[in-house]
């Protein structure tokens, strides 16, 4: 049971992990995707390719960066 517990917290977590602290995300980028509601791991995960490229300032190739960096497949 402890273990369990511990896995879901860690999973949690993980999912919560701040835009910032993601590889391929710059200072500039992590502003940006804050001021249009992208917070976390988590929300860049479940955005699709096109909602983030249409972001001012987030480039395809920025995009396709952040998504080798968080492993996310979008569908």
């Amino acid at each position: 049971l402890g273990s369990a517990d511990t896995d879901d917290a860690t999973t949690t977590s993980t999912s919560d992990v701040p835009v910032e602290e993601v590889r391929g995300v710059s200072t500039a980028v992590s502003s940006t995707l804050h001021e249009n509601g992208y917070e976390t791991l988590r929300d860049l995960q479940t955005a699709t390719d096109d909602e983030l490229a249409a972001i001012d300032g987030v480039s395809k190739q920025r995009v396709t960066l952040i998504r080798a960096a968080i492993g996310s497949d979008t569908s």
